[in-house]
């Protein structure tokens, strides 16, 4: 039950995750008899709903309903101010991570194309991979300003912060909407009204893009305003995205107009259309247009003319709709537009009828991506495109196997309301739920063609969101193609904290460093197996399945080896695999409109076991390899990536460049060159070589990030729990601080001089530290800082 009251024998005594929101679980005492039984049966009452218990026990206690106090967040000892005034990272410091790659004029090197491994390559160099490291941009008059001064200075930030690629996420209001929708769908690409101040903007900022080597992810349409005048949020044209499957022409006309206006267009300051810049690398055909079970009357409604097509062609008269659909009874006196609709709950049962949905949804979706990709010819644009980037369930493997480019989305810790009071967001590890926002996006993948990873984050105001930075670890492990924190990570300054504002919040920031490092620059080696999911549509259509996802058990082997699923319908490149695991695709989707999530089943954990005795069997990991699900262990086949998703999720990540790990305040971790001897509150710490050519050990330029958590002032929630917002609070930050005990082993800084980092990278004094027996000695407490706390510090000679 959600917000339950009081009531006589019950009270609110805990919370248990659906997935999406928490239900609220009443404490109930019961006297048993005090003659001797054996059993214990819970009824249901009559029309009282279902009930769940989730715990029981055996007690002499009364139950106590104490009401859990407020939680409100201040400037204290430990949670300290953190400056956020200037964000923009200054060129040469040790923050700076331009060079991190090859910093060359978009296009000296030819389009960005896939080679016949299926990588991300340049076009004149196609045996080189190419790995993107993006900001995920919203642009509005304050992201992308007219001032020329403002947006040199904002490309300078993107290179400097590491950033090779830029996703525009909205770009179609950003040329269209004046807040209101006149009512008009324009369809002609020649009159469509483009804001010409913000067009040229965009215009100019591609070309800063392009001097400095920073490729654009583009969406053709992100809101479901189209390309109309309306507000992006609302007040425009009912269901665009669905309307676009449904097959809706004036929808259609619309986005034609829109995209071939966008992409026809010459840029004053290039001198090349759109179309023709290979700056422009990957195109989105439309963000998240998946069809949503969170809309499903309004879908079924605009789909029914869809879907009765579909079924004459398929069945040809109603007398064969019935013989099919007997578990779907069919009046003996309906015509097909009395035929039930595409429904939700259509799709929990295993029928003939949930199958037909399916096989419909598959066909509208892919006689889409041929309508996109035509619209592509039409605008002469040869680089790569995307589609289909959301939804887990199996029967999006046939529309998203018709591009050359997979993208997808995943979160943990997404807040249920955004920042309205009583928004939920779960304040666990994601490590404990075995990296579930990566584990769930590993099998999606497709083997034989580029990955690019343009949602993910663990969303503020999640207490372990400093977990982020090392999980990036895995992205590097599977080779992933693009990796990219949702959203806006470069700012020029910040205030307070918000979900999906990754800019001023120093625990991303810190995250996004560690992940540069591990995943752009390499640091962390790519798995040395492959385990690939054949996939076939005997697999997909079968019962329920197309609307389940992937087990997640099952999906635990990303963590030990490079996975992908290969669908035998559109096979682009010859990827061996070293074993061949069938799938398991009993996993729910749940769909929640603005995001979703997999809720795993208990099933799958004998197919993990065998699978990982097989490659066992064969040598494919060795039995140096610390992988035990029993135990909670799982270990990459490079030995380097360590996960404990028990003992309150632990990670560890250990090679030459970087050493990083997650701990628990007061426990201690030694891993190779790095020792955590103390640290009072929970916090990845990362130390990362900075020399290329060099090892933690051997390098007399290091880099440590010691991440913890941060919050708003002022922030309040209903209890310590932190789960449920009252307040979202103001500006200042505070960063929560700490006494943190470190040891690096090094044998070239015997007279180490360190320095905390400004959030800009430049240094905000210096720190005592020693040299004792071949380690540097750092004692931290980052509330005693002079200049405030921050998570970076920098270790160079004396």
């Amino acid at each position: 039950m959600r917000s339950p009251k009081p009531c006589s024998n019950g009270f609110p005594g805990g919370r248990v995750s659906d997935g999406r929101d928490a239900l609220d679980m009443y404490v109930s005492r019961f006297e048993l008899p005090p003659e001797p039984f054996d059993r214990i049966v819970l009824e249901r009452a009559p029309g009282n709903g279902d009930w769940y218990v989730a715990a029981a026990s055996l007690t002499p206690l009364a139950a106590d309903a104490k009401q859990a106090a407020e939680v409100k967040f201040v400037a204290d000892a430990e949670w300290r101010p953190i400056d956020l005034s200037d964000l923009y990272v200054r060129p040469g410091t040790a923050l700076d991570l331009s060079g991190l790659s090859e910093r060359v004029p978009c296009g000296t090197y030819g389009r960005v194309a896939v080679n016949a491994e299926g990588r991300t390559v340049f076009e004149k160099r196609p045996g080189k991979p190419v790995r993107f490291f993006g900001h995920s941009c919203g642009p509005t008059p304050d992201t992308i300003p007219a001032d020329r001064k403002k947006l040199e200075a904002f490309a300078g930030a993107l290179a400097a912060q590491g950033y090779n690629m830029i996703r525009f996420h909205g770009i179609n209001g950003f040329l269209m909407s004046r807040g209101k929708w006149d009512g008009k769908l324009y369809d002609d690409p020649a009159t469509i009204p483009f804001i010409t101040e913000h067009e040229d903007s965009f215009h100019y900022l591609l070309y800063c893009l392009k001097q400095r080597g920073i490729y654009v992810y583009l969406d053709l349409a992100t809101f479901s305003s189209g390309w109309t005048t309306a507000d992006i949020w609302g007040g425009g044209p009912e269901g665009f995205g669905v309307g676009l499957i449904a097959g809706n022409g004036a929808y259609r006309a619309n986005y034609r107009a829109g995209v071939l206006r966008m992409l026809n267009a010459v840029n004053p300051y290039t001198k090349m259309r759109l179309a023709d810049d290979p700056t422009i690398a990957v195109v989105l055909f439309y963000n998240e247009q998946n069809l949503r079970w969170s809309m499903s009357d309004f879908m079924g409604r605009m789909m029914q003319p869809k879907w009765i097509a579909f079924l004459k062609k398929k069945y040809g008269s109603l007398d064969a709709v019935r013989k099919a659909w007997k578990e779907t009874p069919v009046p003996a006196d309906a015509g097909w537009e009395s035929l039930p609709l595409l429904n939700m709950p259509a799709t929990q049962k295993s029928t003939v009828f949930a199958c037909d949905m399916a096989e419909c949804i598959v066909e509208a979706e892919r006689e889409l991506t041929r309508w996109y990709e035509s619209v592509m010819r039409e605008a002469g644009y040869k680089g790569l495109t995307s589609q289909w980037d959301f939804i887990y369930r199996l029967s999006e493997i046939p529309p998203r196997s018709t591009v050359p480019v997979v993208s997808m989305h995943a979160y943990h810790a997404h807040p249920s309301d955004y920042i309205s009071r009583n928004s939920t967001a779960p304040q666990s590890s994601v490590i404990t739920s075995g990296c579930s926002m990566l584990r769930v996006m590993a099998p999606v993948r497709f083997i034989d063609r580029p990955y690019m990873v343009s949602e993910y984050g663990q969303v503020f105001w999640n207490r372990f969101r400093h977990e982020q930075g090392l999980a990036g670890s895995y992205a590097a492990l599977q080779e992933w193609d693009l990796m990219m924190v949702h959203s806006t990570s470069v700012v020029p300054r910040g205030e307070r904290l918000l979900p999906f504002h990754a800019g001023p919040d120093p625990m991303i920031r810190a995250s996004d460093v560690v992940t540069a490092y591990a995943y752009l620059r390499g640091d962390v080696s790519p798995a040395r197996k492959t385990v690939v999911f054949p996939v076939d549509d005997q697999f997909i259509f079968q019962g329920n399945r197309p609307f389940s996802a992937f087990n997640g058990n099952l999906a635990f082997l990303f963590a030990v080896s490079r996975v992908g699923l290969r669908y035998d319908r559109d096979v682009r490149a010859d990827i061996r695999a070293d074993l061949e695991v069938p799938p398991l695709g009993d996993a729910s989707f749940n769909d929640f409109g603005m995001y979703g999530s997999v809720t795993d089943t208990y099933r799958g954990g004998d197919r993990l076991l065998e699978a990982l005795a097989q490659m066992r069997e064969k040598k494919l990991i060795g039995p140096e390899n610390r992988t035990d699900p029993g135990r909670g262990l799982y270990q990459s086949d490079t030995g380097e990536i360590t996960m404990d998703i028990r003992n309150g999720g632990l990670l560890d990540v250990v090679t030459p460049r970087l050493e990083g790990t997650t701990v628990k305040a007061g426990r201690p971790k030694r891993l190779s060159a790095l020792t955590v001897e103390t640290a009072t509150c929970p916090a990845s710490i990362t130390v990362i070589a900075q020399s290329i050519d060099r090892t933690v050990e051997s390098d007399d330029r290091l880099l440590a990030v010691v991440n913890t958590d941060a919050l708003n002032s002022g922030m309040t929630f209903t209890d310590a729990s932190r789960y449920r917002l009252v307040a979202i609070g103001e500006a200042p930050v505070l960063m929560q601080t700490g006494r943190f005990r470190l040891k690096i082993r090094n044998r070239v800084l015997r007279n180490p001089a360190v320095y905390a980092l400004k959030l800009n990278g430049t240094r905000a004094g210096r720190i005592p530290a020693g040299y004792e027996n071949g380690e540097i000695v750092l004692d931290l407490d980052t509330a005693r800082l002079p200049s405030g706390p921050t998570p970076f510090f920098e270790i160079v000679p004396e």
